[in-house]
């Protein structure tokens, strides 16, 4: 059995559980708020970001280019760009197709080109056994094929590129500047 309590002590015993609740959730909040605002600070050595503002976010090389930012495999500072005929720019209004079995390139590649484009599908160059698209030359087309030997080359709206990501990138990097 509970003894008989008068009212100034359970009063006095409600005041204090709320003075105790409150300091708490006072604590609590403000202890949040600084750690969120801890949480987004880097150290200026771990930013990566080199000239041209150019990052590196763990995954990806940022590189800010004039119509929109482009994400590479690979430092755009150790690119060297090729000669291509026609740029992105020349495609306003187009729609860009994709030959490739590698699903990650073809990601990569209507990643970073996609903005230049109304559209970016899958397609395959010539006759093939998929079911997709035959595309020519007569619209813009890109076949990469996976390969030891490094090359891009461009014949009217193909674009080939036979090689590893190093060379989507190069690629990337030539046909947007």
């Amino acid at each position: 059995m509970r003894a008989i309590e008068s009212f100034e002590v359970r009063e006095k015993r409600s005041k204090r559980n709320r003075l105790i609740m409150g300091v708490l959730l006072i604590g609590l909040m403000v202890l949040s708020t600084a750690g969120y605002a801890f949480y987004g600070v880097t150290d200026a050595s771990d930013s990566n970001v080199s000239s041209g503002g150019i990052r590196y976010d763990g995954s990806y090389w940022i590189f800010p280019s004039s119509y929109s930012d482009l994400y590479l495999f690979n430092d755009p500072t150790n690119i060297v760009k090729v000669n291509l005929n026609n740029r992105a720019l020349n495609y306003g209004g187009k729609i860009l197709y994709i030959d490739s079995e590698d699903s990650f390139v073809r990601e990569h590649l209507a990643l970073n080109l996609g903005t230049y484009f109304n559209g970016v599908y899958e397609a395959c160059y010539g006759p093939c056994l998929r079911d997709l698209p035959e595309k020519d030359c007569s619209e813009p087309i890109i076949i990469y094929r996976d390969s030891s030997e490094n090359s891009i080359r461009q014949e009217q709206n193909c674009f080939f590129i036979n090689g590893d990501t190093g060379e989507v990138d190069k690629f990337i990097l030539s046909f947007t500047q």
